[in-house]
């Protein structure tokens, strides 16, 4: 596509560039290309691949079918394995991939395996979703920092580089390079570029010498939006059924608020901060009531469901009136999951994303809701809401939201890609309680944010 085209002919001239892409525009596609264009011309032995989880087992798809050179493809598990040692030890005309997933790097194996292979073979890294590293303090951002100092060439990727603000960016182009941003530390970029309020001073309230930040790293990115290549895809809209809680919900929630504790059929709930009870409150509207338990595998959370569930019902009337159209429900908790999946039943072939489906699971469900008989595929955020195309789907449920606003857009646009032919409908069952109301108002907040960031790097792109 030209966007691909055009991103190519930029970042071959870069060692470091970044690609921030709008989902469905064919980043790992293009990522591909340059790969397998550096090995052409020597110029790389190895391609290293730094992704969500729920990605990992996409790329060697991806590659098999888009890499135009010989590739030797190795998914690194878990604490690593010996297969893990041979691989980067081996001698081959190929070129080698090793894919990682991000959240392993935040343990010493997988960064270990990480710098041994940077530290032996000419290499390109690709960060994929680039924004996963963008807390300044986590362990995995600070290890794949540190590895990429010695790699050769480096790409990151993502179609949501903001989500909360401009402080966002730092991670990731410190990773690229830190003389891009010229802050080899975080608080001297927050220094420069944020302006500090709040208790105590340390809270982010708002931003200054944006237009200084967008300058320096405009030469290193390639911007696109998603209206902007794919102007003729079908709109987006947007729907809210709002649902009243039962007295027992009003109840239990009424009693957190005051006594931080509450009680339903016998077991008792307790919390200790305010965002802990903004938690419970959303597994409670969504019809499930949580409590701590003690046994032999010691302390945890179980959940019970209420008698009735307000959102459930909504959810299935929702459903009916759509049809035989094929559905995306999105759900927060596992206990949502599996509720929605069995109501489901009656109504049509549900398959099943989530944490507790494993890698053959997923590919069978994608592969039977994207391809075959299956009406509705039931997910979660965190695992499904990255890296899948389900645009078989027009119609998509919210259930529950995260606190993310990233979770949020990227979950959004799994259908709403290339390849999309109808309108999609994005329909919200929201419960008539402040918890939901905040976090829809939380959503909306981070999207604006985030709007003004890249309509900045869009507008000196074109300049």
């Amino acid at each position: 596509m030209p966007q691909q085209l055009s991103a190519l002919n930029k970042a071959w001239y870069r060692p470091n560039y970044a690609l921030f892409h709008a989902m469905g525009l064919g980043k790992t596609y293009t990522a591909i290309s340059l790969a397998a264009g550096r090995f052409e011309t020597a110029q790389i032995e190895a391609l290293i691949v730094i992704c969500p989880t729920g990605v990992k087992n996409v790329w060697p798809m991806e590659i098999a079918q888009w890499c135009p050179v010989k590739t030797d493809v190795h998914v690194h598990v878990a604490g690593g394995n010996k297969d893990t040692d041979l691989f980067i030890e081996s001698k081959t005309d190929k070129m080698k991939v090793l894919i990682f997933g991000v959240e392993a790097l935040s343990q010493g194996a997988a960064a270990t395996y990480l710098n041994k292979i940077v530290l032996r073979h000419k290499c390109m890294i690709v960060l994929d979703e680039s924004d996963t590293i963008k807390s300044h303090n986590k362990i995995r951002t600070k290890k794949i920092i540190a590895a990429g100092a010695y790699a050769k060439f480096k790409l990151i990727m993502t179609g949501t580089e903001v989500t909360q603000g401009i402080h966002d960016l730092w991670a990731q182009f410190r990773f690229l390079h830190e003389k891009i941003i010229g802050h080899k530390s975080y608080f001297g970029f927050r220094a420069t570029y944020c302006m500090m309020g709040g208790f105590q001073g340390k809270e982010i309230v708002g931003y200054t010498n944006a237009d200084q930040l967008m300058a320096r790293i405009s030469p290193f990115l390639d911007a696109v939006t998603k209206e902007e290549a794919m102007p003729w895809l079908p709109p987006k809209t947007y729907e809210q059924r709002l649902v009243d809680p039962t007295p027992e919900q009003k109840r239990v929630m009424l009693d957190l608020k005051t006594l931080m504790a509450a009680e339903y059929q016998g077991q008792t709930l307790e919390i200790e901060t305010v965002l802990e009870r903004l938690t419970r409150y959303q597994q409670i509207v969504g019809g499930n009531y949580p409590f701590e338990v003690e046994d032999d595998k010691g302390s945890h959370y179980e959940t019970r469901p209420f008698e009735t569930n307000p959102k459930l019902g909504a959810l299935i009337e929702v459903v009916e009136e759509m049809g035989s159209d094929k559905v995306i429900i999105w759900a927060r908790f596992k206990p949502e999951l599996r509720a929605i999946a069995k109501a489901l039943e009656p109504h049509g072939e549900v398959v099943q994303f989530h944490g507790d489906i494993d890698d053959a699971g997923r590919k069978e469900a994608v592969q039977r809701f994207q391809f075959g008989s299956a009406r509705f595929m039931v997910s979660n955020q965190a695992v499904g809401g990255v890296g899948q195309t389900w645009t078989a789907a027009s119609k998509v449920i919210y259930y529950s939201n995260t606190f993310s606003y990233r979770d949020r857009m990227q979950s959004e646009d799994r259908c709403h890609r290339k390849g999309t032919v109808n309108p999609v409908l994005y329909v919200d069952i929201t419960m008539n309680h402040p918890i939901d109301r905040l976090i829809v108002a939380t959503l909306k907040n981070k999207g604006n944010i985030a709007d003004y960031v890249k309509s900045e790097l869009g507008r000196l792109q074109k300049d």
